[in-house]
């Protein structure tokens, strides 16, 4: 029995009234039917949803509208309502600059003020506890260093810190670069073998790939911990990143050419970010 619109814009709205995104394969999964059905209602859908949402929004701090000024030169809103209509490829999104705020006052020990909306979140204050939990891990001469970096790249890496919403208390660095490479392999077995929802949700794990224990930082060597080197993670991290999710959103909309565009983008940002942090691995200090 084919599915109708009806059907296809009622799971759309549930799927979202789960506070989950609503992609083809969320709601194939409800209503059964094509790709080739449901895709255009959805995007009717969230046409419809940007046409209607006005998010409440209310003024977010100075120190990060002034960051704004000398970036973009437009002011933002702290409210969830807000947040939620940001894209997830916009680098200064509204959560990413919410978020520097709440992660500025952790590593500044500063008590700067936060909007109402954004102190409320849920999300907002789960961020501040993972930070408060990473600086309390690293040993006093990283933490010195740390809170020794610019304010730029502090809030680059709040930037960075908060695209993710995986964060774990036992992995490493090394076993999460391990599920970033196996990822990596799904998006391409998922791309030659012309299996949109494989690729999707192989690149979308990518980009959200888990924060290892104590953050970052610590396993980037002090020598790496400097304001000239941090600043190159931001390239790296839209490379990568920016380019899985810009992958899994052309893979969406079954566009596998473009999908298949973005692997040697995301590859590239991959070399470049391990020529900085990482080196040749499995390096032995032994032989001559």
């Amino acid at each position: 029995m084919a599915v109708s619109r009806e059907q296809i814009l009622e799971a759309a709205d549930q799927i979202a009234a789960e506070g989950q995104r609503p992609t083809l394969d969320a709601v194939r999964k409800i209503t059964g039917g094509s790709y080739s059905t449901i895709s255009p209602v959805l995007n009717e859908w969230k046409a419809q949803q940007k046409t209607n949402t006005t998010p409440i929004q209310e003024p977010a701090p100075d120190t990060i509208n002034d960051r704004l000024a000398a970036v973009g030169g437009r002011s933002v809103g702290c409210s969830y309502g807000a947040v939620k209509q940001q894209p997830m490829t916009n680098k200064f999104s509204l959560f990413n600059l919410c978020s520097m705020a709440v992660a500025a006052s952790v590593f500044l020990g500063s008590s700067m003020a936060m909007s109402s909306a954004t102190a409320a979140d849920d999300g907002i204050k789960e961020l501040k506890k993972v930070l408060e939990g990473q600086i309390a891990l690293m040993k006093p001469e990283l933490q010195k260093k740390v809170k020794g970096l610019s304010m730029d790249t502090k809030m680059s890496l709040m930037t960075i810190l908060a695209m993710h919403s995986r964060y774990s208390e036992r992995v490493t660095m090394r076993q999460v670069m391990t599920e970033v490479l196996a990822d990596f392999q799904s998006v391409m077995a998922g791309i030659m073998t012309d299996n949109p929802e494989m690729t999707v949700d192989s690149a979308r794990r990518l980009a959200n790939h888990r924060i290892p224990v104590g953050g970052l930082l610590p396993y980037l060597g002090m020598e790496n911990i400097s304001d000239e080197r941090l600043a190159t993670l931001v390239g790296f991290n839209d490379s990568v990143e920016g380019n899985s999710l810009k992958l899994a959103e052309a893979a969406e909309k079954g566009d596998m050419g473009t999908a298949a565009e973005m692997v040697g983008k995301i590859s590239v940002g991959c070399v470049a970010c391990h020529s900085v942090f990482r080196g040749q691995p499995g390096v032995s200090d032994l032989l001559r």
